[in-house]
């Protein structure tokens, strides 16, 4: 019963909030064309108004993502709103630690809170470690390409600098 509720409800739920945490960012960016998608397959069913657009997929317990329609955005932009997902899973694993360890009374609904808790805490540090398996990076991984970027630019900019004038 309980790998019935961690697919079907506490998997996709966590997911939820990961791209919510890459919504609000890109949103409090004022970028206007922001879409979260959870699962894979055919669309279920789809929201859409002023405030937020979410498309939940067939298989909606497998994953998600955020999409941006923003080709403009720079690569603080693209590493804060890539940190942002996994930032905010690893906010809700710490609070459900934290309250883990203050009451422990072994209910139905704290064993459902710490399923949910080390859920949030493996999606958090599962995103924010850097890697690419073909096409697919991970959030650490565009956050870690864009830091390299930005300082490749700082260092090309020094090393002009000082050949500039110390010649």
């Amino acid at each position: 019963m309980a790998f019935v509720w961690i697919v079907f409800l506490l998997f996709p739920l966590a997911t939820l909030l990961h791209e919510l945490g890459h919504y609000i960012t890109a949103r409090s960016l004022h970028i206007k064309q922001v879409r979260i998608i959870l699962g894979i397959g055919p669309p279920l069913f789809r929201i859409s108004n002023r405030f937020i657009k979410l498309e939940v997929r067939t298989l909606y317990f497998i994953g998600g993502f955020t999409n941006t329609e923003s080709n403009q955005l720079s690569n603080n932009q693209k590493a804060l709103i890539s940190v942002n997902g996994p930032l905010v899973n690893a906010v809700v694993g710490c609070y459900g630690w934290l309250y883990l360890n203050r009451v422990l009374t072994g209910s139905n609904i704290e064993n459902l809170l710490f399923l949910f808790t080390m859920i949030n805490t493996w999606i958090a540090i599962g995103n924010l470690i850097p890697y690419k398996l073909g096409s697919k990076k991970s959030d650490g991984y565009i956050a870690f390409e864009m830091i390299l970027d930005y300082t490749k630019g700082k260092r090309i900019a020094f090393v002009n600098f000082l050949n500039k004038h110390l010649k």
